[in-house]
């Protein structure tokens, strides 16, 4: 079997994952008010669109699951009275995570990105990405159905765009 069968309540904390593979299709379709003439929108004023495929697998105490996809760009005709292309980005990224007997885990990640190079009215720019994002995560059991999860994420790498570094505290609370 391919792919992981519809499950009840019951029967999750029992199952065995093989191998699953998936496919995604994101669209961002182009809402919020947008002005010609300004240089920073709401709105986009184009569509996009993300193929992606990804794969993931249990090994006893080990899950670990990777992706690939694209972002694809319609062009924007009315950018300060220009148009706007951008070429394809893509990403690529990869998860890792070991579950504990009492249903503590620690996960680590990673994402790469890179391309999206933009062109206005063919003259290319200075805008292409190659980022590199790293990360881990920490969750611990504090009562039934309840967690409390550490994470920290860092830009490990930015050639062009934000770099940042995050660390944040949960509580999560399961319904069954």
């Amino acid at each position: 079997m391919l792919g992981s069968p519809a499950l009840d309540k019951s029967e999750f904390r029992s199952f065995e994952q093989k191998t699953i593979l998936g496919v995604s299709l994101v669209t961002s379709i182009p809402t919020g008010r947008y002005y010609g003439d300004k240089q920073v929108n709401i709105g986009t004023n184009r569509w996009a669109f993300k193929p992606e495929i990804g794969v993931s697998k249990r090994f006893a105490h080990v899950y670990a699951e990777a992706y690939g996809g694209v972002w694809f760009y319609t062009d924007n005709n009315d950018y300060l009275g220009k148009k706007l292309e951008q070429k394809p980005t893509y990403s690529l990224q990869a998860h890792a995570s070991y579950y504990f007997k009492n249903q503590m885990w620690v996960g680590f990640n990673t994402t790469w990105f890179f391309g999206g190079r933009t062109i206005t009215d063919g003259v290319s720019d200075d805008s292409q990405i190659d980022n590199w994002r790293v990360g881990g995560t920490f969750s611990t059991p504090i009562a039934k159905g309840q967690s409390i999860r550490f994470q920290y994420h860092i830009g490990a790498y930015t050639n062009n765009g934000l770099n940042y570094y995050a660390l944040s505290a949960v509580y999560q609370y399961s319904f069954f």
